[in-house]
């Protein structure tokens, strides 16, 4: 019987990681819009103090708590800036209009509130995708606290989602003002908004203490890392003809396509879509970037002899069929 019941908890804390990560992942792709399309950097700043205010779970002793990392009191002056005043006059970042935390906290996880708090909200505007985050938080809290390890790794989570955060921020600053695009700085921010690093950090979070005090924490850290480099190279194979349109050139292929000397920044100002399609295939460049995803998977495939805690080489396969996904999916995503 204590068996079943160590077994069931393994799955509810497994299906609870699960959730977690796709909301997560509904702010990823929220954020993505309004980094890329929207270039509301205003409102990602909004979004992203949202998302790590404290709440009354977190504790209260008056005080500051510290920005960005999601934890000190709930109701010190820290709190009240970070959700606004209340007053509906904005929160005095850009004009981001501040969300009435009556739908906040715990108050959030009842469906009946939540609707009724959201009644008010205009549809698509930049209040309710305030309110909307401040859900997802909720949410994802009420999920995280199940976990055995989220105490435990609850910073390392945080600083995992500002930097996914960071990148929208990156790719809103790069499509207002372009100029700024080079392949060496994209490299290190772009990667980060394909999750799995946070994946990495929730699934440890639910699982048992033996595997958060392995030794191999950081070997695995490095293999999801090039696997999140991977997952972005192989994104942007699929689906960087839609982004032309829309001017929107955070994606690997046109910082390195700078870099070759394939446009300038001139040219992506001034080309036709049309004619920035043609130049990139006949540049060499997707070949290039597919030539740096195989690079990745050989690195990770070399690192299974010293990853004891995880089945590396199946993992690099999973990776290959994300590739091959996204292949297939060229031009339709």
């Amino acid at each position: 019987e204590g068996d079943a019941v160590a077994a069931a908890q393994v799955q509810a804390h497994a299906h609870a990681a699960a959730i977690a990560k796709s909301l997560i992942n509904m702010l990823n792709v929220m954020t993505d819009d309004v980094g890329d399309e929207d270039k509301d950097i205003a409102l990602l700043h909004a979004l992203e103090r949202e998302w790590f205010a404290p709440d009354d779970d977190d504790g209260d002793d008056g005080d500051d708590g510290g920005d960005g990392g999601g934890g000190g009191g709930g109701g010190g002056k820290a709190a009240k800036r970070r959700r606004g005043d209340g007053d509906g006059k904005g929160d005095g970042d850009g004009d981001v209009p501040a969300v009435a935390a009556s739908a906040g906290g715990k108050a959030a996880a009842d469906d009946a509130a939540l609707a009724a708090a959201a009644a008010s909200i205009e549809p698509a505007s930049r209040e309710a995708k305030v309110f909307f985050c401040r859900a997802l938080r909720d949410r994802c809290r009420a999920l995280l606290r199940t976990l055995p390890g989220y105490a435990a790794l609850r910073h390392v989570l945080d600083y995992d989602v500002a930097q996914m955060l960071n990148e929208k921020r990156y790719s809103a600053v790069v499509n207002t003002t372009p100029q700024l695009i080079n392949h060496v700085e994209h490299t290190q921010y772009a990667p980060h908004t394909m999750n799995a690093m946070i994946f990495l950090t929730v699934d440890l979070m639910a699982a048992p203490e033996q595997a958060r005090a392995s030794d191999d924490l950081g070997m695995m850290r490095a293999v999801f890392w090039h696997a999140n480099v991977m997952a972005n190279l192989a994104n942007c194979l699929a689906t960087w003809p839609r982004e032309v349109p829309a001017r929107d050139w955070s994606s690997p292929l046109f910082p390195l396509a700078v870099q070759r000397g394939v446009f300038s920044q001139h040219d992506l100002a001034t080309l036709s879509v049309d004619d920035i399609k043609a130049r990139v295939a006949s540049s060499g460049v997707e070949e290039e970037l597919l030539g740096l995803w195989y690079a990745r998977l050989a690195a990770v495939v070399e690192m299974a002899p010293r990853v004891a805690a995880m089945d590396v080489r199946g993992f690099a396969m999973q990776n290959a069929a994300f590739l091959i996904t996204h292949l297939s999916c060229r031009g339709h995503i």
